[in-house]
């Protein structure tokens, strides 16, 4: 009984040097290297007099906004482009009459 155990035992010890054999070629093939660090997207947003940072839906509706505005500033500048190049081409004609 002694002698079956001590062949199971050696066994076990055969097959578990084995796999650790196996784990260590393949830890050599693939040297051990640490990962790029991992970067913040956005550090978080408070708005003046408030006490909590902005969620992400405040900060897109926010964007929103801002793009909104900015398009109809560039809307309100090229109508009064065009308006100053139809007086600049009425002045034109005008001296071109004369």
């Amino acid at each position: 009984m002694a002698e079956t155990f001590a062949n199971s035992f050696a066994k076990g010890t055969k097959s578990l040097l084995a796999q650790q054999d196996k784990q260590l070629a393949s830890r050599k093939e693939f040297p051990p290297i640490l990962l790029e660090p991992l970067i913040e997207e956005t550090p978080l947003q408070y708005r003046k007099g408030k006490r909590r940072a902005i969620t992400g839906l405040e900060v897109a509706e926010e964007r929103e906004r801002d793009a909104l505005r900015q398009r109809r500033r560039d809307e309100r500048a090229a109508a009064a482009l065009a308006a100053a190049d139809a007086a600049l081409e009425a002045e034109a004609k005008e001296r071109q009459e004369e």
